[in-house]
């Protein structure tokens, strides 16, 4: 695995690591929306909780150049402060007005990890939201047990043996397709 450097109590050193600190681009190397990818200093927790996450480099568009309307890092820099305390395996939500919004409430039974997004940069947003939590997972997987970390095989393939070739109407005889009309109440 790429450079991956556990954190270690001088208290407590018979537990082994208490957490791990590594780079984004080491990991999730996601092109921007500018072409190159960003990098974070992201440390997780032995329990697969955030601690901290810090830019190192990015080059978005939106972020950098002032003169052209860029927002500056420092919106950048206040959203990835959001991960802290969150925990990797939550479902992560990306909202505006995270903090009035009503189901915007982190309860311990696995609820969302709401993220404050940030308004004219939803698109690099989410690949920060991205290159975080791909690298992240992929530490977790490796050295905190989080899942199977083994290579995934290829995807999984309609075995046509079984189905064959049916034809329109085939399929709308056996309920494989159809046309739904629902109002909005039923909605």
């Amino acid at each position: 695995m790429a450079a991956v450097w556990p954190i270690t109590s001088a208290l407590e050193h018979e537990a082994g690591p208490v957490a791990y600190v590594f780079e984004s681009i080491d990991l999730a190397p996601l092109p921007g929306f500018e072409g190159s990818p960003m990098n974070f200093l992201i440390a997780i927790d032995h329990n697969g909780q955030f601690m901290a996450v810090e830019l190192l480099q990015q080059h978005e568009p939106v972020f950098t150049f002032r003169d052209l309307g860029g927002l500056g890092d420092t919106m950048l820099r206040e959203f990835i402060a959001q991960y802290a305390g969150k925990r990797i395996n939550q479902p992560f939500m990306i909202v505006l007005d995270a903090a009035r919004n009503q189901t915007g409430k982190n309860n311990s039974s696995g609820g969302y990890a709401l993220l404050d997004g940030i308004s004219k940069a939803t698109t690099s947003v989410r690949i920060v939201n991205q290159t975080v939590l791909t690298a992240a997972l992929a530490v977790a997987r490796a050295r905190l047990g989080f899942a199977d970390h083994r290579q995934q095989g290829p995807s999984g393939k309609p075995r046509t043996e079984m189905i064959g070739h049916p034809d329109f109407a085939r399929m709308l005889e056996l309920g494989m397709i159809g046309h739904l009309r629902y109002s909005n109440a039923d909605v």
